[in-house]
């Protein structure tokens, strides 16, 4: 599990045998260390111990590396490999393969037989089912949010409106994907529904990290999406639904557009 060299068996009392290893592997210290959890496995010729050292739990892993993906640092394709991730974590390397389990399970990461654990970057079908449920998924926030309108959501939405706006001639793309999430997200948690908030959030991860690692081969100018967010903000403190949601369809017309041109130029950048 941890690559340690197993235990000859020999007819000594394992769990002094056991103890013994402790105190060496301790330097026979009396500093007072964190309980971890230990196994011991009897493979016929020989005694293979296991443990799972002080350090980040799965939960903290999986955490970080979904914000890597999200944010970009782990680009879209990138190898994940354990035993890095846990010399980075000052880990074993048990909880890092549990974190990737869990991250596999969301589909942020894909696992190649032979080849090892990737970044996953979604196929141009995937991409689009993913706009085809996001836009599902946005239209209801968005009739939803409209009904319930509280007064904190609007400040939230102006907020942001403020915001996208002072963005506008910055040109940074980055920060444009960043705020385009912020708002979405910010739009379904107004459902306080959580089956929509969790969904949304696995399939919004992986277009954003898909987004961020094609930013060289898309479109250099973002003006006309930024309009269309401004506009669907504009319709929503307005409670005009019917505009907010043709405005949301045409945005995720043209994000799926821009999205699978960047995968086709990728696709053939690599042959």
């Amino acid at each position: 599990m941890f690559g340690m060299i197993p235990f000859e068996r020999h007819d000594d009392n394992m769990f002094d045998m056991f103890d013994n290893f402790q105190k060496k592997f301790f330097n026979d210290s009396n500093a007072k260390l964190p309980a971890f959890r230990t196994d011991i496995r009897d493979q016929g010729d020989k005694f293979l111990l296991e443990a799972e050292l002080p350090g980040f739990q799965k939960e903290e892993i999986s955490l970080e590396l979904k914000e890597g993906i999200l944010t970009g640092e782990l680009r879209s394709g990138e190898q994940l490999v354990e035993q890095t991730i846990a010399a980075r974590f000052n880990t074993s390397r048990s909880p890092v393969r549990e974190a990737i389990k869990q991250l596999t399970g969301d589909g942020l990461v894909i696992n190649i037989t032979n080849k090892g654990t990737f970044v996953k970057t979604p196929t141009i079908a995937e991409l689009h089912d993913i706009q085809e449920m996001r836009q599902v998924l946005e239209v209801f926030a968005v009739k939803k949010t409209i009904q319930h309108l509280s007064d904190s959501a609007k400040s939230e939405l102006m907020r942001l409106r403020q915001r996208i706006i002072d963005s506008r001639d910055l040109h940074d793309p980055n920060l444009y994907l960043d705020l385009e999430r912020s708002t979405w997200i910010a739009i379904i948690r107004m459902t306080n529904n959580s089956y929509v908030i969790d969904t949304y959030c696995k399939l919004y991860a992986i277009v954003t990290n898909f987004s961020k690692s094609v930013i060289p081969h898309m479109e250099p100018s973002f003006e006309h999406s930024v309009e269309e967010r401004i506009a669907i903000i504009d319709a929503l403190l307005g409670g005009d639904t019917d505009t907010a949601v043709n405005i949301t369809e045409r945005h995720l017309q043209n994000s799926t557009r821009i999205l699978c041109e960047a995968l086709t130029h990728l696709q053939s950048a690599k042959k």
